[in-house]
């Protein structure tokens, strides 16, 4: 069960009526499955996907959309307008736009998954500090900040 369906972005994020929302869709599960389960742990996501009516999982589901939203369009932004054909990757272009750098396209790609990783780091507060609600959490995996880490600075 996705947690997240096309209101919910639009909430969050101004995409045009015209979207893909065929690979937003696509999107929305793989961040649900590939950013959100390893941190919430096996277990508390399959709970929550199969009893989304539950008081708590309702409360955590509410908590854990903008995650997965931002996480979504961040997968959606470095996808964008590159598409499998016959004859290899292609990008599509119209003649009334500019086509963003790669530069950009990462640099928003990488905004939009900060902000994941903000509202991911509330939810797990949450879950940690009501933790006889969620029993099923077992910690999930232990994710980075992203971004760059300075390990050290040489003075002169």
């Amino acid at each position: 069960m996705a947690f997240v369906d096309l209101s919910d972005i639009r909430s969050y994020i101004d995409i045009p009526a015209n979207a893909n929302e065929t690979d937003l869709t696509h999107r929305v599960r793989e961040a649900e499955l590939l950013d959100v389960k390893p941190q919430i742990g096996d277990d508390l996501f399959i709970d929550i996907s199969d009893n989304p009516g539950d008081t708590e999982n309702a409360a955590l589901i509410e908590l854990l959309k903008p995650a997965v939203v931002y996480y979504a369009f961040s997968r959606h932004l470095e996808g964008g307008n590159l598409y499998a054909t016959a004859y290899g990757i292609k990008k599509k272009e119209t003649p009334n736009s500019t086509t963003a750098t790669t530069r950009e396209i990462k640099e928003r790609s990488g905004s939009n998954r900060d902000i994941a990783y903000s509202y991911i780091v509330a939810a797990i507060k949450y879950i940690e500090s009501n933790r006889a609600n969620y029993p099923l959490y077992a910690g999930g995996e232990t994710f980075k900040k992203p971004g760059l880490k300075i390990a050290q600075v040489k003075r002169t």
